[in-house]
């Protein structure tokens, strides 16, 4: 199952940033609020998702978070199927990506790939779904 881990991980740089909130759990969708700081991915107004956090932290802290190709699950209720390919997908919860626009419309990236067992590949990031989006 190799194929399936992320990556990016030796291609991509991860950006150090400083937590808003407390994060526990690694492979969270990361975003930027207006006060520049990072959090979990919710379907919140004004706010891009920069890449999957690397580490574990307390707000305050500085911690990895890196853009790049991860498979990320996919929604139930909404999925990305193979016809999404190409196309951006939406953050659900910073840990589920879907096929329709939530509230806020809150990128998650650009579907790469889509498989029943992995999930979805997502190329995620700051410019990863700039093209599409703009």
């Amino acid at each position: 199952m190799a194929a399936r881990q992320n990556i990016a991980e030796t291609v991509v740089p991860a950006a150090v940033v400083e937590l808003g909130e407390d994060v526990s759990g690694l492979r969270h969708l990361m975003v930027i609020k207006a006060d520049a700081e990072a959090y979990k991915a919710t379907d919140a107004a004004g706010v891009r998702v920069i890449g999957v956090n690397e580490e574990e932290g307390s707000e305050g802290d500085e911690i990895a978070v890196r853009p790049g190709y991860f498979w990320i699950p996919n929604s139930a209720s909404n999925p990305v199927t193979a016809a999404h390919i190409g196309t951006v997908c939406y953050v659900e919860t910073s840990v589920i990506v879907q096929s329709a626009v939530g509230s806020h419309s809150v990128v998650a990236g650009t579907v790469e790939n889509v498989d029943a067992t992995a999930g979805v590949l997502v190329h995620v990031g700051v410019g990863a779904a700039k093209a599409l989006t703009s």
